[in-house]
This record gives C-alpha cells, structure tokens and sequence, in this order.
C-alpha cells in the first residue's frame, strides 16, 4: 500500500493524508453518534410497522428514505 502512496503526486498525497488525518478526529464522535443514530431509524422502524407497514416494507422504507 505505502508503494501506491508513493506514485501520487505530492500535492495529491499531503491533501490524502490530511483527509485520513481529519477523518481519525472524528471517528471518536462519529462513534458516540452511532447510538443515536441507531435508535432514531429503529425508532423511526417501529412508526412505519405501527402505521400499518409490514416489517419488510418498514425496512425498505428506511433504507431508501434517509
């Protein structure tokens, strides 16, 4: 991997390695999101099965309505 690192054009690979650096910085707060995150769509789940949704239709649902 360092070899393909390596071909990139200076500028290309400084703004590469800036990306991932940021990236490292959220990943803490991403993180803690995740649970919130995760029971809002059940949440969200939940209210289409109760409005009369099958669970397969609530599914796809969430998958497609972000």
């Amino acid at each position: 991997m360092n070899d393909n690192i390596r071909e990139i054009p200076n500028l290309e690979r400084d703004a590469l390695k800036g990306a991932f650096a940021e990236l490292g910085r959220m990943l803490p707060e991403i993180a803690a999101n995740a649970a919130t995150i995760a029971s809002a769509r059940r949440a969200l789940f939940n209210a289409y099965v109760g409005a009369g949704f099958t669970e397969p239709q609530a599914l796809e649902l969430c998958r497609t309505i972000p």
